[in-house]
């Protein structure tokens, strides 16, 4: 990673002039220096930082929470089928019970993560049984890049609670199996990241990122710190496809 302190000559802004699509698929071909007296290359060890940074990979890290969210509710809900409401003796199915949980793995997108995964068990027949929806969590999936235009649409107009709702499907979660509440506090989530305070961010680089999310593009913006943590500032959306630039 670049040393910011020693960059911060040719720092704050790097933006990407990609004309086609073409040459946006190619992202750090066409890159240029903002805040000199003249126009420079951008040195080898410069590319190799820049193209790290990509907003569709920093949206979904973003999103990560909320899709961990739905699938510890999803994976609740088929417990609660198998072995009843917790703490109940209605519902469920006759032998099965809750039985602890296990360290598990899932995916989200294709970023692996760690779970807990809750256990039940057929006592009746003496043996574990397995949880559906886990097992397709298990496989890496792309994020579904429809679903994923309409959270960034939703996001530019502050529909908090449509896009929460949205998020599951992006994920591979169905979202008739998410609850009102899920709903409730994953909207006050995107809010939060949305309308946070960026006032405490020492940033020293702003790169402005332009994404193909399935028949839209959108301009995402990303904020870089002394640290290199990567930011997401905001994102509005551009032309089409069809459009052009």
């Amino acid at each position: 990673m670049l040393n910011f302190v020693e960059k911060l000559e040719w720092l704050p802004i790097e933006l990407k002039l990609g004309k086609t699509k073409k040459e946006r698929s190619h992202p750090m071909k066409n890159v240029i220096r903002i805040g000199s007296k003249r126009k420079t290359k951008v040195t080898p060890q410069e590319m190799a930082f820049t193209s790290t940074l990509n907003g569709r990979v920093e949206l979904i890290q973003a999103l990560i929470p909320i899709g961990l969210s739905a699938v510890a509710e999803e994976l609740k809900r088929e417990v609660e089928e198998l072995a009843g409401i917790k703490h109940s003796r209605q519902g469920g199915l006759p032998g099965h019970y809750r039985w602890g949980s296990q360290e598990g793995s899932i995916y989200l997108s294709d970023q692996k993560l760690r779970v807990r995964v809750p256990r039940v068990r057929d006592v009746v027949r003496n043996r574990e049984v397995s949880l559906e929806s886990y097992r397709l969590l298990q496989e890496p999936r792309n994020a579904d890049e429809g679903v994923m235009r309409r959270i960034l649409s939703g996001l530019s107009c502050r529909n908090y609670e449509g896009c929460a709702e949205a998020v599951p499907e992006a994920f591979g979660i169905s979202s008739s199996t998410i609850s009102r509440r899920f709903i409730k506090v994953s909207a006050n989530k995107l809010r939060e990241l949305m309308e946070r305070d960026l006032s405490g961010y020492d940033f020293v680089a702003l790169f402005i990122d332009g994404k193909s999310f399935a028949q839209d593009e959108m301009i995402i913006a990303l904020g870089v710190t002394m640290s290199g943590e990567k930011v997401i500032l905001g994102f509005i959306q551009a032309a089409t496809e069809k459009e052009g630039w």
